[in-house]
């Protein structure tokens, strides 16, 4: 499912552009430097699409949150998944909405960037606006999308994520089909079914942001529109012993799962194998069963 409310998913929902022209180190203002994160329309079509996936309005939900459920934003978010099979973004955006975050039409992108980069983050500004200008330049629709724990870059799909750590700017990037270098490194697994990134470079001054890594950029945002190929290998089409007992175990189940598509199939598994404890991965097997016998075919 989606990604939350402002605090959870980083964004709080608006469809307005910003405003206020962004002064950014390399001394350049832009009146559109920060466009609308993509999620924000993606919210406006949560509270129909909840109650279609679920058979339970948000409001519904918000009461078995405050009855049953943690207290704590983050933790809240994982009961949502674990508890109730929600998507990472339908988890994180009832977290927020339970526990009252704020409103949806407090999208302030200069503000997340100024978060980001504040503190022991700060003296990575400079860098950061000169991958962001050379972003901005590759084409007219390059938006670079603030929110609260990174700056995504996108055309039509994301093509790169820039977010601060410690010593170093971390980029990553969706550049599918090149294998890992030194230091052009394979992207840490993700626990998100259909994370597009693929690599990661980290760089600490103006001279590592050098010929290849824009050529990198460049080659990442190129590659954005086109359709992704998403073949599931044979490996990740292995049915585990456990969900293959659940599936025998429901006629309905077992015909929704075999009208999937391959790659419908192969989220299924990954969602169940990225459990990591025992109680998770029995939980992900009952709600995959519950959502296939009611006719649902994907996992997110």
């Amino acid at each position: 499912m989606p990604k939350a409310k402002p605090r959870s998913t980083g964004i709080a929902p608006s469809t307005r552009p910003s405003k206020k022209p962004a002064a950014n180190a390399s001394g350049s203002k832009s009146d559109r430097r920060y466009a609308p994160h993509p999620a924000l329309k993606m919210l406006a079509s949560f509270e129909s699409k909840l109650l279609e996936r679920t058979g339970k309005s948000s409001e519904e939900w918000i009461g078995i949150a405050a009855k049953r459920g943690p207290k704590e934003e983050k933790t809240l978010a994982a009961w949502f998944a674990t508890e109730h099979g929600f998507t990472t973004n339908y988890a994180a955006w009832m977290a927020g909405k339970t526990l009252g975050g704020p409103a949806f039409d407090a999208y302030d992108p200069e503000s997340f960037v100024e978060n980001l980069f504040r503190g022991k983050h700060a003296g990575l500004r400079p860098l950061y606006e000169s991958v962001v200008d050379f972003a901005l330049e590759l084409g007219d629709d390059s938006k670079a999308c603030p929110c609260q724990t990174m700056v995504p870059l996108y055309r039509k799909h994301v093509y790169a994520e820039i977010r601060p750590t410690s010593g170093a700017l971390v980029i990553d990037l969706v550049l599918e089909g090149y294998p890992p270098t030194r230091r052009l490194l394979a992207a840490q697994k993700s626990r998100a079914v259909g994370n597009r990134v693929t690599h990661q470079v980290r760089i600490t001054n103006r001279h590592e942001f050098d010929a290849e890594l824009k050529a990198w950029l460049r080659a990442a945002y190129e590659a954005s529109n086109k359709k992704r190929t998403r073949t599931p290998t044979k490996a990740n089409l292995e049915l585990p012993a456990d969900l293959s007992s659940a599936l025998a175990n429901s006629k309905a189940a077992r015909a929704t799962y075999d009208t999937c598509t391959p790659r419908m199939q192969a989220d299924w598994i990954a969602w169940i194998e990225q459990a990591a404890k025992a109680e998770t991965r029995t939980r992900r097997i009952a709600t995959t069963i519950e959502k296939l016998a009611a006719g649902k075919k994907k996992a997110y």
